[in-house]
């Protein structure tokens, strides 16, 4: 499936893979894609890094990363996603830490963490002493996050 996604047409707004098992980074194809406003991953990546380049995913508004079981890592440069208004983080128990990337991308206003690892929400947690968790710094400048152990509460 890796190489049919270099012949998407330059026209699509939005995408979701789904049991696809890509064993490539398929960042490297999607980043460029001119149109792309909505990117979704489903049970569909089979690797443990997801790097989103400089400049790369310019139009992404939402991405949404489901069941990702063996990513643990993902990686933003600066400048990468430049429009992202939402990520939705669902059930990617291997996943350690939010991205340090994430706190460039100033555009973003909506961040749901949804069955992530218990220790990578508490690190983004504010206590009730009011002090944020070690990764608090990367997402204090959005709007609203949801962190939840529920799967029902987000639309999609």
């Amino acid at each position: 499936i890796y190489s049919s996604l270099q012949f998407l047409p330059a026209s699509l707004a939005k995408l979701t893979l789904q049991y696809s098992r890509i064993q490539q980074d398929p960042a490297a194809v999607l980043e460029q894609l001119p149109n792309l406003e909505l990117l979704r991953f489903i049970d569909s990546y089979s690797r443990s890094e997801l790097a989103c380049s400089a400049g790369g995913f310019s139009k992404p508004e939402t991405l949404q990363f489901n069941f990702l079981y063996p990513l643990d890592e993902w990686q933003i440069e600066k400048d990468a996603m430049p429009s992202l208004k939402r990520v939705d983080i669902v059930k990617i128990p291997q996943m350690k830490m939010i991205p340090e990337g994430l706190k460039l991308v100033t555009t973003l206003r909506r961040l749901n963490v949804i069955r992530l690892s218990n220790s990578s929400e508490r690190r983004l947690i504010i206590d009730e002493k009011g002090i944020g968790g070690k990764d608090f710094y990367k997402v204090r400048q959005i709007v609203s996050i949801s962190i939840s152990q529920e799967t029902v509460n987000l639309i999609w």
